[in-house]
């Protein structure tokens, strides 16, 4: 409904008697062809095929993703180091992207073992 303001031009209301507002601009990801927010998981990557350090600091791990595997495993850590605490207990994991999101306060350090393991962990 539309209705005449006092101080000039018209003001939209609802059925309900609420004031609408039209948005002028796109928020920052906005897309308006697909009609939708676009988010993206994205981040640096760090690529390990022997254990080591993913990122130095705090951080946010999206996942990882496993180029090869032969009964490879990973055990992460919150840490410069394969000292506690740990995030995760052993993993072995399946070829391709393997998503875990987990927040890290000091690094995160991930230990490889097995035969044989190729990774590239992507994080924030």
């Amino acid at each position: 409904m539309n209705y005449q303001n006092p101080n000039g031009g018209l003001q939209n209301y609802s059925a309900n008697g609420e004031s609408l507002v039209q948005q002028v601009s796109l928020l920052s990801g906005e897309d308006v062809n697909l009609n939708r927010m676009a988010i993206y998981k994205a981040g640096n990557y760090k690529r390990l095929t022997a254990t080591g350090a993913v990122k130095a600091g705090p951080g946010v791990l999206i996942g990882f993703y496993v180029a090869s595997t032969n009964l490879g495993t990973i055990t992460l850590y919150d840490n410069s180091s394969n000292a506690a605490p740990q995030i995760s207990g052993v993993i072995t994991p399946a070829v391709g992207w393997n998503e875990y999101p987990a927040a890290f306060a000091t690094a995160l350090y991930a230990a490889i073992g097995g035969t044989a393991l190729d990774v590239t962990f992507i994080y924030v």
